[in-house]
């Protein structure tokens, strides 16, 4: 294997100052990734391949918790999140981001969010004959935080200029920047603990409320941000067609 990126390149490419985690990533998980980044950029891996890796130990680890392999499963849940890192290590030390990598990164993160809060619950249905449903539930809040701040991103360009008060701002500020970074960290904290003491079942309920109460502030904020910045008129698409065959 030839050596084209030591790992100072790769610590130097990593700019502390934009990752938005304040432990569990930006202190423990980048920080691993780093000699894996290496091993893998010197092999030629891209980093869109360096994500189907991830994809793939992502599906690895579900077939070992359906086939009752809990630790082992939960262990490579935890490679996959440090892989996560390795992605983004490789295209900036290779300076080859693309817009594809940056949706195919994206489009991973929610289907891992999603799905894996169902997959604990599967692992733990002989404690709790109901405790699928509640992951249901909670999956189904998760989405529809996902699909809230989606929706709302793609009307972004349509915005006119409002001025929000200096609090109003610190809040969307915080909510925008802050509170699902942390949460993130948190979450992955905090299971590994949950399992020691055979808690998952709580874990999941605590997951069912937070993810409600995130959906309900996002949905609050954007519907609120957005009746103040995209409450501009505009004409629909079949109105158009109307007048045109009026004109005719």
């Amino acid at each position: 294997m030839a050596i084209k990126y030591k790992i100072k390149d790769i610590i130097r490419s990593q700019d502390y100052n934009k990752v938005p985690s304040r432990f569990l990533f930006k202190y423990i998980f980048i920080p691993i990734a780093w000699p894996i980044t290496f091993f893998l950029v010197n092999l030629g891996v891209t980093p869109n391949q360096a994500t189907l890796i991830r994809f793939i130990i992502h599906i690895t680890a579900y077939i070992f918790i359906l086939v009752k392999g809990y630790l082992l499963g939960y262990i490579l849940i935890y490679f996959a999140l440090i892989l996560d890192c390795v992605d983004g290590q490789i295209a900036r030390t290779t300076n080859s981001a693309s817009f594809f990598g940056k949706f195919f990164d994206g489009w991973l993160d929610c289907l891992f969010e999603i799905s894996f809060i169902l997959f604990i619950a599967i692992a733990i249905t002989n404690r709790d004959d109901n405790i699928i449903n509640i992951a249901l539930l909670t999956a189904l809040m998760n989405a529809l935080l996902w699909i809230t701040l989606l929706r709302f991103s793609l009307h972004k360009n349509n915005k006119r200029i409002y001025k929000f008060t200096n609090i109003e701002k610190k809040i969307f500020n915080f909510l925008d920047n802050r509170l699902l970074v942390d949460w993130f960290d948190v979450k992955y904290f905090v299971f590994p603990f949950f399992v020691f003491f055979n808690k998952e079942i709580e874990f999941i309920y605590l997951l069912l409320v937070v993810n409600t109460v995130l959906f309900l502030v996002y949905s609050l904020q954007k519907i609120y941000i957005g009746y103040c910045i995209l409450n501009i008129h505009r004409s629909s698409s079949s109105s158009k067609k109307i007048n045109f065959k009026e004109n005719e």
